[in-house]
Order: C-alpha cells, then structure tokens, then sequence
C-alpha cells in the first residue's frame, strides 16, 4: 500500500494561508494523498479502515472532471444534471466523510467536449466551464471546504497550454470567484506547480510570476515540493553548488519557495 506523506498539503492549506484571511491557521496539519489506493470498490471500506488506524484526518483527493463529465450537461452548475455520473466519486467522499476525514478536492482533468476533443490536460476553451463544474461539485458535497485548483500545471503533461496566464484568467479566478460566491467559508489554493521546469514546463518559479501578472485570485498558493534527484540536501542549494537549482523548489529549499510566495502574493 502507498500512502504518500502529503507535505503539498500541510504548505498548501495551512502555512501560506494568506495573512489577510479570517482564517489563517498557526499550525501544519499533515494528510495523505492516493486516488489510485482510495477508487471505488468492494475493497473501499477496509481502505477507510485503514486510514483511521493510521489516524489520518485529511485527505487530498482528485474530483476528475473527464471522467465525472463525460457528456456535456445542460445546466452544468446543477449536480441533478443526468450528463454528471458521480457513482465514484460519491462512494470515496461519502466515504471520507462517514469515516470523519476531511478533504481538499483537487478539480483536475478536462472533458472532450470542453476542450475541442483533445485530452484531459487540454485547456478549456470556455473561462465558465470549469467553474461551473465547480459549482456542482460544491453543491454535491457541501461540507467541503478547502480547494485546489488543478494539479501541476506548470508542465504541459497536465495543461496545455500551460500559460500561466490562461491558468489564472480559465481556471483559476472564475473558479475562485465561484466558490467564494456560493459559500464564505470555502478556502481556494492556486498554483499546485511541480518542484522544477521541464524539457516542456515552466519552473514553478516562472508560473508563480505568470500568475501574479495575471492578478491571480487565491487564498493560498499550494505547490508541490517533492525531490528531484536522490539525496537533496538543503546544504547543497545553500551553497550553489548543485546543477539543477535554479528555479527549483522543493523540501532541501523550502525558505526559498516561502520568499517567493510572500513576494507575488503578500504575507
């Protein structure tokens, strides 16, 4: 079983809770992330099981839009909608929620129809889309409070184009803008970049200051900081001398990736 420590997770929802926020937190909380461990099926239950012995408490779980969609509804907003096929997804979030664990639901995974027939890191065309697919999952699951908005977009393997100001202007501020609007309390990450550019990416360095020229609504930044070779040492990147720092963000430099967030984005 593979039950990855979600470190994203506790800088994403808590640390870099914007200071301006009614609801800034102190202190880190931890949670796991697994879709592939917790999909739907008989085995499901002695999952949850699971969890609760582990003592876990939140969870980061993927609502796939490609795969919750799969016809284009008629009123997208509505959860009642017969286009939307929730079986899965209301079998893990009921779940989570019966066993008394909290979710971030990352939105993730764009349909055919939404994007002109291309695959699930196809930007929509339409800044409406994603958000109003944002609106029913809300609705459907009203005791959600904490969000994130795509995963790793900096690299074209999850969004293409993989602009950092069509990031913020398709998906990322008219769905802040939404789940603010239906319920105060909601709470919106924004970024979820990788650690470092790619042959086809962007460093998250570079995405954070797209989305800040793209005035990019969020109430903390999440990214995802994960090592990049064996053996990272935050005493290699403290003295220069490893090849591939630039632009790089992950645990060995996290006061790096601290800086930079409080400098596109404020306190």
């Amino acid at each position: 079983m593979k039950l990855s420590l979600l470190t994203a997770l506790a800088i994403t929802v808590v640390t870099l809770i914007l200071s301006a926020t009614s609801s800034a937190s102190s202190h880190i909380r931890y949670g796991v992330q697994d879709d592939a461990y917790l999909s739907a099926g008989p085995s499901l239950e002695k999952k949850l099981d699971t969890l609760d012995r582990l003592g876990v408490k939140l969870v980061r779980y993927t609502v796939d839009w490609r795969d919750v969609a799969r016809r284009k509804p008629r009123r997208a907003v509505n959860p009642g909608d017969p286009a939307y096929d929730w079986a899965s997804t209301d079998a893990v979030m009921r779940g989570l929620r019966a066993h008394r664990i909290a979710v971030l639901v990352t939105l993730y995974g764009t349909p055919a129809w939404a994007n002109g027939g291309r695959g699930a890191n196809g930007l929509p065309r339409s800044k409406y889309s994603l958000s109003a697919f944002a609106v029913a999952v809300a609705k459907r699951y009203p005791w959600v409070r904490l969000w994130e908005i795509w995963n790793e977009p900096n690299l074209r393997r999850f969004l293409k184009p993989n602009s950092p100001r069509l990031y913020v202007q398709r998906l990322l501020n008219p769905t802040y803008a939404v789940l603010h609007n239906l319920r105060s309390g909601n709470r919106v990450a924004g970024g979820a970049t990788s650690p470092r550019a790619t042959s086809s990416g962007l460093s998250p360095v570079g995405f954070m200051r797209g989305m800040r020229a793209a005035h990019a609504r969020l109430d903390a930044y999440s990214h995802h900081p994960y090592p990049v070779t064996r053996g990272e040492r935050p005493s290699g990147f403290a003295r220069g001398v490893c090849r591939y720092c630039k632009g790089v963000l992950t645990l060995a430099n996290l006061p790096v990736l601290l800086r930079e967030v409080r400098k596109d984005f404020g306190a």
